[in-house]
């Protein structure tokens, strides 16, 4: 049976990895429809993330210091909640990162169209 810390630092390192893949593909053709309609998603989704780790957390810190029975949910949490806190967290933070730089990017772009324009008049 796989560790199921494994499994979460494997869904951090893939993460990592689409956020990668999407900054090279950015940079090319077909980056560019994608830029624009992935941003908005990307931050909604970091900001949703981030929400979720930083409960996910507050219930780990909450079940440990208030002694909460012990049933098989408070079980989980006591065990795995840390971790799949943390994972939210940083997915989120990662997104959030991700859409300033698309953000950027797509500024960058349009001062250069600019710049075009006004060099052609």
């Amino acid at each position: 049976m796989i560790n199921n810390t494994f499994i979460h630092i494997l869904l951090i390192i893939l993460a990592i990895l689409l956020d990668a893949s999407v900054y090279i593909f950015s940079k090319r053709g077909i980056g560019k429809w994608f830029l624009r309609n992935i941003r908005w998603t990307l931050l909604s989704t970091g900001i949703a993330y981030s929400f979720y780790g930083i409960v996910t957390i507050g219930v780990f810190f909450f079940i440990i210091f208030n002694n909460i029975p012990v049933d098989s949910f408070t079980e989980f949490i006591k065990n795995q909640g840390w971790i799949f806190g943390i994972s939210f967290l940083i997915v989120g933070i990662l997104s959030i990162i991700l859409y300033f730089k698309f953000r950027k990017w797509e500024d960058n772009d349009y001062k250069q169209k600019l710049k075009k324009e006004m060099n052609m008049n």
